[in-house]
């Protein structure tokens, strides 16, 4: 939602090496920034692309160490490149998804048919679409990605909602997309064992008091956990997990 790569970028890759050991890398949209080019989603999934692709063969890091990772927006290339590389990616993180830009724009503005938004918007990123996709590709074959969706149950940009859709297609544990539940409930410690328990090929956390733009600063209050977690930390947890999942997701 505008965040250029100095920003967001920069502040994730100091944190994730001096926190974890994890390296970093944060692609720039085009138009953003410094970068050149205009921006559309064609040309947004082509340099993730072109990323993706030097990191394996000029970086001669091996696949299976690369997790794709998107926030917002990055999460429409992040999915996509998911789909197209399910062979060889392990693992893929959502944080603040989307269902579709029609979507989020019907969002806000209810009185435009969403039937209409579909047309009149170019650049749809229909991560709904592309989610449906990768759980077939999970049906049929053994190789494909992990994936970890965390949103934020007070998201003021992207409905929690969609984050909660994105899940369900992704074919995540049932009670997991649970939201009216209270952090403090039985129900509630129960249904948020996933932070600590990546074995399902899809994993929904809602992160409970947080909005779209304060994810990686202000703390969520786990009610499994003595302390407060950061998004960092429950990212870092899943890359570090198997990434084999389980049958039954």
């Amino acid at each position: 939602n505008g965040d250029q790569i100095g920003a967001a970028g920069s502040f994730l890759a100091t944190e994730f090496k001096r926190r974890y050991g994890f390296g970093f890398l944060a692609v720039e949209y085009p138009g953003y920034g410094l970068a050149q080019g205009q921006p559309s989603e064609k040309s947004i999934i082509h340099t993730a692309n072109i990323a993706l692709q030097h990191c394996i063969h000029e970086l001669k890091i091996e696949p299976h160490r690369i997790i794709l990772f998107g926030q917002s927006l990055g999460t429409g290339p992040a999915l996509q490149l998911a789909c197209s590389y399910h062979d060889i990616i392990p693992k893929l993180i959502l944080l603040s998804p989307f269902t579709s830009i029609p979507a989020v724009a019907h969002s806000v503005f209810p009185f435009i048919p969403l039937s209409f938004l579909r047309v009149a918007i170019h650049d749809t990123f229909d991560n709904l679409k592309f989610m449906r996709s990768l759980s077939a590709i999970k049906r049929h074959d053994k190789k494909h990605p992990k994936c970890l969706i965390l949103h934020g149950t007070e998201d003021e940009i992207v409905p929690f909602t969609q984050g909660q859709q994105l899940a369900a297609a992704g074919l995540a544990p049932l009670s997991s997309l649970t939201s009216s539940i209270s952090p403090s409930s039985n129900q509630s410690r129960r249904n948020n064992g996933a932070i600590s328990d990546f074995s399902f090929s899809t994993t929904f956390i809602p992160l409970r008091d947080l909005g779209h733009n304060n994810v990686f600063f202000d703390f969520y209050a786990h009610p499994n956990d003595s302390s407060p977690t950061s998004v960092i930390d429950i990212i870092a947890r899943f890359a570090s997990s198997s990434s084999s999942s389980s049958s039954s997701s």
